[in-house]
């Protein structure tokens, strides 16, 4: 853990999984609003809330179940690189938010393999940005801890049943 600027760092996260689909069928999932509660676990909703196609500066909203209750976050597209026209994988996307004094970041880079299929890699940070958001900080990242890939491995199994498909 580190200290800079008033915000408390809890360090990134990191998984990966190889999936026996093609990096355009993953991204194509992994980005879909409507799938994402089948793979993230306490999503209940996930809407694009800016107009036009994701992008960089997009907003989408999501509505979690945490700790009984329902939460509404507005996550920012900081970073997208995805398949089109001269685009060739690795594809990347990431994205922020904050709320109740924690700040959330996520990246997921989709990238081709040689033998074929692709590997996902995600990783994720989450910090305090005020007295009162290390509490919530700290169960945000032992909840995702717990959870480990799972979210990853659910991704792989809706692909690969839908590439088989």
């Amino acid at each position: 853990m580190s200290i800079s600027g008033g915000v408390e760092s809890l360090s990134k996260l990191n998984w990966s999984v190889s999936v026996a689909a093609s990096a355009e069928q993953v991204y194509a999932y992994a980005t879909d609003t409507v799938a994402g509660p089948k793979w993230t676990i306490g999503l209940l909703k996930r809407e694009l809330t800016t107009p036009g196609p994701l992008a960089v500066g997009s907003i989408w909203t999501e509505t979690r179940r945490v700790a009984g209750t329902q939460q509404v976050v507005e996550v920012e597209i900081t970073e997208h690189e995805g398949p089109g026209p001269g685009c060739e994988p690795p594809y990347r996307i990431a994205g922020k938010s904050a709320k109740l004094g924690v700040a959330a970041s996520f990246l997921v880079i989709i990238s081709a393999l040689p033998e074929g299929g692709c590997r996902v890699d995600l990783s994720g940070e989450i910090e305090a940005s005020s007295f009162f958001g290390k509490p919530i900080a700290s169960q945000v990242r032992r909840k995702l801890e717990e959870q480990g890939d799972a979210p990853l491995q659910m991704l792989k199994q809706e692909v690969e049943a839908l590439a088989a498909g």
